[in-house]
C-alpha cells in the first residue's frame, strides 16, 4: 500500500533495518561520547515493525539514556495503541507527528490512507493527556477536491484536539499514482523542460497555497486560546511542560503563533507586542475563500516571507 501522492517507491521500494541493539548502541555512543541529548528518527515507516520499535524503546529505558526522542517523518496513527504510546513516552518521545493527511473521508479513500478519523481523535486525546505535543500533516488540493471537500478537512482539524496542524498542498510528483491525472488533464505547466506549476479541477496552485498557509496560522492561534481556558491548563497544558525539552518546544510553538513566525528584532516595543497579542486572540476558524479569492488579499502580508515555512509547499527547513 502507498498513498496516491507518494513518490518514494521511485527512489526506494524496500525497507531496511539494523537490529534494535545496533541502533541503541549507536545512540548510547552519541550520548556518552558527544553529549547528545536528543535523537531524531528520520524514517518514512518508523512503525512498520512494531516489535522493532518496542525493543528499541525498552533498551533505551533499560540503559537509562535519558534522552529526548522525535520521529520527524511521522507515526502512522493506526499503529498507535495506549501501550505503545506509554512506552514511547517512557523512552523520551516528546512530540508525535501524525500523517493523517485529510479530514475528509472521501479524500482518504482516494489517496488510500487507512485512517479512521473518529479513532484518530481518541488517540490524539490520549497523547495530549500523556503530555505529548500532538501535530498532524493535512493536505488540501487533491485533483478533484471542491471547496466543500477542503472545508471538511479544516473543520475536522478544528475539532481534533491537535496542538498544531501543518496544512500542505498536494503536489503531483512524477512516479506518484495521481500524477497521470494532472498530466492527462493538461493541468501541468512546464518551463525549460521542468514542471513549473500546476492546478486542479477547481483551484490554482497559488490559491491552494494561500489557503494552506492561512489555515496553519489560524489553527495555532485557536489551540493557544484553548489552552488558556481554566479547565485546560491542568488537564492538557501542564503535562506538556513536564520536561525541559517539552517546555522548550512549547515555547517555540507559542512564539510562532503569537508573533506570526517573525523573529523578534531589538526594536520591537511593548506597544507592538500588545498589538500582535490582541490580533491573534480575535482570529476565527479558517474557511475556504469565496469566489477563489486569496486569503492574502484580505489578511495583511507576512512581515518576512522568508520565514513563512509551515503549511505551504515552500521550503520547510525553518519550520517548527
Amino acid at each position: 500500500m502507498r498513498c496516491a501522492f507518494c513518490d518514494i517507491v521511485a527512489i526506494q521500494n524496500r525497507w531496511n533495518e539494523h537490529s534494535p541493539e545496533y541502533v541503541v548502541n549507536e545512540i548510547e555512543h552519541c550520548v556518552k561520547e558527544y553529549g547528545a541529548r536528543e535523537v531524531a528518527f528520520v524514517d518514512d515507516n518508523f512503525m512498520l515493525h512494531k516489535e522493532w520499535v518496542v525493543r528499541i524503546c525498552e533498551l533505551i529505558v533499560q540503559r537509562r539514556l535519558n534522552i529526548a526522542l522525535d520521529v520527524f517523518s511521522g507515526t502512522a496513527i493506526w499503529t498507535l495503541s495506549p501501550a505503545i504510546i506509554d512506552l514511547l513516552v517512557e523512552a523520551g518521545l516528546y512530540r508525535v507527528m501524525l500523517p493523517i493527511e485529510s479530514g475528509n473521508p472521501e479524500t482518504l479513500r482516494f489517496i488510500k490512507k487507512p485512517v479512521d478519523l473518529d479513532k484518530a481523535v481518541e488517540r490524539i486525546e490520549y497523547c495530549n493527556r500523556k503530555g505529548l505535543h500532538t501535530h498532524a500533516n493535512l493536505i488540501i488540493g487533491f485533483p478533484y477536491e471542491t471547496k466543500e471537500d477542503i472545508q471538511r478537512t479544516f473543520d475536522w482539524a478544528w475539532n481534533s484536539g491537535l496542538d498544531a496542524v501543518n496544512f500542505y498542498v498536494a503536489e503531483p510528483f512524477e512516479g506518484a499514482r495521481m500524477f497521470p491525472i494532472y498530466r492527462d488533464n493538461g493541468w501541468l505547466t512546464y518551463k525549460n523542460g521542468y514542471k513549473h506549476s500546476w492546478r486542479t479541477a477547481h483551484f490554482t496552485r497559488e490559491e491552494l497555497t494561500s489557503m494552506a498557509l492561512h489555515a496553519t496560522r489560524e489553527y495555532l492561534r485557536h489551540r493557544l486560546r484553548f489552552y488558556f481556558k481554566p479547565n485546560s491548563i491542568r488537564r492538557y497544558l501542564l503535562p506538556k511542560f513536564s520536561s525541559t525539552r517539552k517546555a522548550q518546544y512549547a515555547a517555540k510553538v507559542a512564539a510562532y503563533a503569537v508573533f506570526n513566525g517573525v523573529q523578534l528584532s531589538h526594536d520591537v516595543g511593548s506597544i507592538s507586542l500588545l498589538h500582535k497579542a490582541r490580533s491573534w486572540l480575535g482570529w476565527s476558524r479558517p474557511e475556504v475563500p469565496k469566489n477563489g479569492a486569496s486569503h492574502e488579499a484580505v489578511r495583511r502580508p507576512l512581515d518576512r516571507e522568508s520565514l513563512v515555512l509551515v503549511g505551504s509547499e515552500k521550503d520547510t527547513r525553518g519550520s517548527l
